[in-house]
């Protein structure tokens, strides 16, 4: 059985999921009012759609740090893939698009999540794998072979057409 998070990282971590749940939140709360007020322009378009975008990057990035801190990774890793996939895909088209409409705005508000899922998405780094592989003696395409020597113990190996070497 996996060890108990500490009290701070508790709290750490409820902190992060109420920086998510408020984000996503806030920015679904500003595409409400966006459209209530009216989308007479292309400009006016462009804001709304970024900002759902944001909003729906901001409650994948939710999902996605809930699995990991409240259930401990019990979603597939095709399921984290394709989470990780929305994510990118969601603040990607928040991003362009704000571009287009001219708001600024919506990076100032995600990038506290942004910065927070980051530290999620990352992979931690091993401590055998510091080491660049040419230092170890790695080539780039794997293990080095020679044609026509055999070496080491590999035994017979089959040509093309099924049949052996001696």
């Amino acid at each position: 059985m996996p060890a108990q998070p500490s009290t701070g990282a508790r709290l750490a971590r409820s902190a992060g999921l109420t920086v998510f749940l408020a984000t996503g939140l806030m920015l679904l709360a500003l595409v409400i009012t966006r459209i209530a007020g009216g989308l007479g322009s292309v400009q006016a378009i462009a804001v709304a759609l970024s900002t759902f975008a944001g909003a729906v990057a901001c409650l994948a990035m939710l999902i996605d740090a809930f699995d990991l801190w409240a259930r401990g990774r019990r979603m597939t890793a095709y399921s984290q893939k394709m989470f990780h996939s929305l994510v990118f895909v969601a603040v990607l088209v928040a991003l362009g698009v704000s571009i287009i409409g001219r708001n600024s705005l919506l990076l100032l508000i995600m990038a506290p999540s942004l910065v927070i899922y980051f530290f999620i998405v990352r992979k931690p780094v091993r401590a055998g794998s510091a080491t660049p592989r040419s230092a170890r003696g790695a080539t780039r395409g794997g293990p080095s072979r020679q044609s026509g020597s055999r070496s080491g113990s590999s035994g017979a190996r089959q040509r093309r057409g099924g049949r052996k070497r001696r």
